[in-house]
């Protein structure tokens, strides 16, 4: 029995329009997505710096410092009233104030030796830390 050229195995022809589409509709030839081109491989993940902080970390930061600034000159504390007044006007006893050398005799002269502190108020005359 011979078959005719349209029902031999080794013949293909080319699906029409229809069956492919019928083919890729079916779940059954569906297949996963390659994902290793998405995502980065060991290799470039140890290639890669470490990367500077992101936007949003600069900006809460800048935040956080003018927030800071901002606490600073309006705290209650810098506007006692003693501080409006000088020393003068404070005290009835001999006035002793120490005079700060200026910017530029500061820069040419040298440190000045630290006093010895022998007693309680000799430590409390000291000037303050600046912050």
């Amino acid at each position: 029995m011979v078959l005719p050229n349209t029902l031999r195995g080794e013949d293909k022809t080319t699906p029409s329009a229809v069956q492919r589409f019928a083919t890729g509709m079916n779940p059954m030839n569906w297949k996963m997505p390659d994902f290793g081109s998405i995502f980065p491989s060991q290799e470039e993940k140890e290639r890669v710096a470490e990367k500077k902080d992101s936007f949003f970390s600069e900006v809460s930061a800048t935040a956080s410092k003018s927030w800071a600034k901002t606490k600073e000159v309006f705290s209650p504390s810098r506007y006692n009233p003693t501080k409006f007044f000088s020393a003068s006007h404070r005290s009835k006893g001999p006035q002793t104030t120490r005079k700060e050398p200026g910017f530029w005799s500061s820069l040419f002269t040298s440190e000045p030796e630290p006093q010895e502190i022998t007693n309680v108020n000799d430590f409390l005359r000291q000037s303050r830390p600046r912050p």
